[in-house]
Order: C-alpha cells, then structure tokens, then sequence
C-alpha cells in the first residue's frame, strides 16, 4: 500500500516541481518507505526519473524540485509501504519495457502470482515480484477492462499511457482505497488524500454537504466536504484524453444477479458450506505479506470471526507467507473503553483465550480524546460523525507500536449480511409484503433487539426528533431519497456500493495510513458479495438470528457467547457519557467552539441540546451534539488555514 499523487496540465503550461514536491510531503505517512516520481513531456514521450529525501539510496536518484530542461505537463508520484516485495524493486512509478506506460499503485492484487503465471505463459517477462508490475502487463495484455475484471483487491491507481495519451485513474470495487481529484479548464490533480490537493490549490465549504452532514442525511457519493474536490466512484475508472482535453468516467464492475426474495433454500448446508469457502479463501489472500500481519478485535461477530479464521488458518499450517514465517500466535489489537456500558472486554477475553491469539488492548479517555482532538481532524481532512473513529486511531497506533505492517478487519460485513440493526424495519417491511405468516413468525423472534428502535423510530415518525432539531440547525433539511420505496435488499446493494460503507472505509484507510499500516478487509471480496445476493434474503435473517449464514458457517470456529450474541456494539466511544462531562465540567469550551458554527447552528438551540443531553441522555442526541462539535473544531481549523 501507498500514497499516490499526480498533476496533468491541461492549458499548456508547465508543471511547478517545487511545489509538487513540497505537496507530496503532506502524505509522508502513507509511505515511509520509498517515494519516487516521474515527469514526462507528453507531446514528445520524453520523461525523467526523480526522487526524494526517503528514496532508496541505491537508486540515485535526482531530487523531484531540481531543474529540468524538459517541459513537464504530467507528474506521477509515490510515497511506498512496502509490503510485497521489499526490495528496491518495489520502487515506484513503474514503467513497462519501453518506458511509454507508467503507474503508480495505492493497495493490494491478492491474485497477483496466479495473473503472474498467466501473463509469464502468454510472452511477458517480469523485473520484480510485485503486484504492481503484474498491472503493468496486465493491461499491456488485456487492456483497462478486461485487467479489471480478473484483479481481485483493493486499489486506487493511476496509469499513464504515452501511446494513447491516456491516462486511467481508478478505484477497487468497493472503494477501500481513496482516490480524490480536482480538475478545471488549467488541470486535473489526483491523490490518496484531500490534503495533497489543498496544497495545490484553494479550497471552498461544500455547504451542502455540511448541510446532509448535520441533518444526518445520505450524500452525493462523488462529493466531499471541499467544492471542486470529488473522489473516484467504486467500480468506477476516469480515462482523460489528453489529445482531446476529454474526460470520461466508466463503471467496470455492479452487482447485477440479485434476489430481492424470502423463499426458504431447499438446502441451507450447502449453501452455508458455499459461504464459508468463499470466506476462507478470502482471508487466505488477505493474509498475503512479506511483513507482520495483525487483526483487529472488536469483540463483536464480525472482526471475531477474521480473527477465529485466520488463527485456524495459521495453525493448520495453510498459510506460508515471509510476513508470518515462524509465527505461531496472531496479534489482535482491541479498544476497551472504560465505561461499562459499551465495554466489549468479555467477548474479546473470550476470543483471545479460545483461538489463543496473542491480545494487546488501549483504553482512550476524553482526555486523551482532547489532547489529540486537533491532530486526528487534521489527518482525517473533513469532519468525521463521533469518537468512535478516535477509538479505532488508537488501536492502529497500539498495532504501530506492536511491530504490526497489515492489519485484517471486519468491516463491510453487516452491509453484505444486513447486520444493522436499523435495517430490521425494511426487513418487517418487505416481510408484510411477501408473507404475512413468516412476518408474524420472524416479527416475534427479533422481539428482542427491533424493541430497543422503536421509541426513536416514532420519534422519528411523529416528527418530534425533526421539530427539534429545527430549533437547533439553522441549515435546512433536504428529504433523502434513499430508502423510498426500495427493498430491503435494494438498501443493502446501495449501502456497499455508494452508501455509508464509504465513510467506514475513509475512516478505516485514514486511520491506518496515519501510522503507515495497511488495513485489509476480507469481507469485501467480490466473488463473496456476488455469491450473496444471488441468494435469497433468508440466508441473512432467519429464526431471528441476524447473519444467519455467518453464524451457522463459523460453529466450531467461533466461541458460542460470540457467535450467539445479539447486542451489537463495533468499536464504541462512549460519546454519551463523555458528552455529558464535557457538558457539566467545560460548558464554555462547549460554546465557544460551537461559535465557529454559528452559521449552521443556533446558539440558543445548541444550549437545549446540551440541557436535554444532561437531562435525558438520548443517543440521538448526542449524536448531533457530537456532530456539531466536531464541525465546529473542523470549522476553526480550516479557517485558521485560510488566515
């Protein structure tokens, strides 16, 4: 994994080197390592090689800002993390034998070595043992299409094609790697984070989407908190035309086969034996290193069952990689808040004691939430919606401090499997429609934890939540037009694709990066995905059990108080009482923070938030106070930028 970067000039002008180079120091984190770059004079195909104060010292290479005589109007640059093939080898931008392709690659081609042998059986000849290089030829042999369809990973790249004058950036299927971009009539900017483009040129509030963010509303997939700064689609690749100034935006990869029904399977074993081979050999490629490879330990259902699966793989002897040679016992790393409401401390004793991984554990404060409140806005870019996020930055720094290069995580999988539990009422929904008798029958056994959602979904329906925050937000609420009509199955196709798996996968990537770490997410394997919605919808909710599939699949693997729970909790913060401290023992700070917001938030509405907060602690609450906090810092930050 790495950082990318890159400028084209679209209005014949030259490229500013020095500013580049001072640009891509902003993502220094994404990849200690290594970092290189190459400028091309396009119109005539010639290019030079340059480097930085991180590039390997055996490569000699020129400094990026040195002069040169070319008339630069394309930079592609690289910040490394090594993780496959650590060798100088691994440098990049890479280029093809006649140096007229060049990339540069952000993430993982977990089938690598069986394109390799394919690619090696049809004439090509490969300099190193990279994933990268296999792109290279990949698309030499194939084309863009066509190389698509047989990667399996994640990725965020840019290849430049001189012969073409084309350029391609793209992003995996599901976007678990960032790939941002600016472009106007003068140039297009791409990059692995927003800040990078910020240092090329100036940034405007995207006010409606500070607007979505604080009514709690979906938003354009494609945008960010920044006007002019938009970010690749997943399953989606740019081509420009450099001849013809021309950009244009394709979708290479959508779910298409789906079943929106509730019949019951004439054979739930074998299905459930389909799922589980699919899983396995999912974590088997995630598990793909040269370098130490740790897992993430929530507690919960899902980072359980990587950790449980990997474990089983390690010691069956059925993983051989250099990043685990001679490891015994995984490295899971856990957040234990100290608030025993949200404490996960018994599931995740119970899955360290019974796959015998090795746990290392951190328990962030609010102090320690305060102390890094600046820092963790400043590398996330946009606001982020709660602490949680803080949470999960303090399990990658404990992973950092543990030897820790790759850590594997369980996110995706309630958007696969339906796990939210917000997503119950378009389960009874679709039920009624289908079948009035499984509705009754499913209805009574969810009793449990649909219960606990229906005082804020009246609430909710009643408009009470809504009047309220009227009072508060002076931003107007657009109607969101998400669910309207849609299937439960419909939901759950948005939600992975373009829907709020996105912002996990932000937080998740940025999270991780700020400590150069590779995350990895073996539940978003494709073949997985296309394997589950081919089934009926009863394979995810059955006899009242959520993930059905996944908890049948993982018996014997998984210890029963994990695998038969019901709450539901992730990597919690506990925002309710830490709001309630910051209310009761700091109400200035409160306030005066909360000024940078002004413009979106009534003063007076904010000071009855805070007093109901106090009074009646509900989480729906709090979870607007939190957003309004954590705009209002962003807020202060940005414009002190601006200063």
């Amino acid at each position: 994994m790495c950082g990318i970067a890159g400028i084209v000039k679209l209005d014949g002008s030259t490229a500013d080197l020095k500013q580049f180079s001072h640009a891509m120091n902003t993502i220094r984190h994404r990849g200690p390592d290594d970092e290189g770059a190459v400028i091309i004079e396009t119109p005539t195909g010639r290019f030079e090689e340059r480097g930085g104060k991180d590039t390997l010292p055996q490569l000699e290479l020129t400094k990026l800002q040195a002069p040169t005589d070319l008339k630069v109007d394309l930079i592609m640059a690289n910040r490394r993390l090594a993780i496959i093939d650590l060798t100088p080898s691994g440098h990049q931008p890479q280029h093809n034998e006649d140096h007229n392709i060049w990339l540069v690659f952000n993430g993982e081609v977990y089938n690598f070595r069986e394109l390799r042998e394919e690619l090696t059986a049809a004439g090509h000849r490969f300099s190193s043992n990279t994933d990268t290089e296999v792109v290279i030829h990949g698309y030499e042999e194939w084309g863009i299409e066509r190389l698509l369809s047989k990667m399996i990973g994640m990725w965020g790249f840019a290849l430049w094609d001189q012969c073409r004058r084309k350029l391609y950036l793209v992003r995996d299927r599901f976007g678990i790697k960032p790939l941002y971009y600016h472009t106007d009539n003068a140039m297009l900017i791409f990059g692995s984070e927003i800040k990078f483009i910020r240092t090329l040129f100036k940034t405007k509030i995207n006010e409606k989407r500070v607007s979505e963010f604080l009514w709690f509303l979906p938003y354009d997939p494609k945008e960010t908190f920044f006007e002019d700064v938009n970010q690749v689609l997943p399953s989606h690749y740019m081509e420009l035309d450099l001849s013809s100034k021309k950009i244009e935006e394709m979708k290479y990869w959508d779910i298409k086969d789906v079943n929106r029904s509730y019949r019951d399977l004439e054979d739930y074993e074998a299905a459930i034996k389909e799922f589980y081979d699919h899983l396995e050999r999912s974590v088997k490629y995630h598990m793909i290193s040269d370098v130490p490879v740790g897992t993430c330990l929530s507690g919960g259902l899902d980072s359980s069952t990587i950790v449980c699966l990997a474990q089983k793989l390690l010691v069956e002897g059925k993983i051989s990689e250099k990043g685990l040679t001679g490891v015994k016992r995984l490295k899971t790393f856990s957040s234990i808040p100290k608030e025993e409401r949200i404490s996960e401390a018994f599931y995740i004793e119970c899955v360290v004691n019974e796959s015998g991984v090795e746990g290392y554990s951190v328990t962030p404060t609010l102090e320690d939430f305060l102390r890094d409140f600046e820092k963790i806005l400043l590398i996330h870019d946009e606001p982020f919606q709660n602490p949680s996020v803080y949470m999960q930055f303090r399990v990658m720094e404990l992973a950092k401090k543990n030897g820790v290069k790759v850590l594997l995580d369980g996110q995706g999988a309630d958007e696969l499997l339906g796990g939210y539990h917000s997503y119950l009422k378009l389960y009874i929904k679709d039920l009624m429609k289908e079948s009035p008798i499984k509705f009754l029958k499913e209805g009574f056994k969810i009793r449990d934890i649909a219960m606990p959602l229906m005082w804020r979904y009246v609430r909710n329906k009643i408009g009470l939540r809504k009047s309220f925050m009227r009072e508060i937000l002076k931003v107007k609420s657009q109607r969101s037009p998400r669910t309207n009509n849609k299937s439960f199955t419909d939901v759950l196709r948005y939600d992975l694709l373009q829907g709020g798996l996105l912002e996990l996968l932000k937080y998740e990537d940025i999270n991780s990066m700020a400590f150069s770490i590779e995350s990895r997410v073996p539940f978003l394997y494709h073949p997985l995905a296309e394997y589950l919605f081919k089934q009926p919808m009863s394979l995810r909710i059955k006899d009242g059990w959520t993930k059905f599939v996944l908890r049948e699949a993982m018996k014997g693997i998984l210890p029963e108080e994990v695998r038969l729970r019901r709450s539901k909790l992730g990597f919690p913060a506990p925002d309710v009482e830490w709001a309630k401290r910051l209310i009761q023992e700091n109400p200035s700070w409160c306030m005066s923070l909360m000024k940078y917001s002004e413009g979106y938030v009534n003063s007076e509405g904010f000071l009855k938030l805070c007093r109901r907060i106090v009074t009646m602690g509900w989480q729906e609450d709090v979870l607007l106070f939190w957003r309004i906090i954590i705009l209002s810092k962003w807020l202060a930050l940005f414009r002190g930028e601006d200063q």
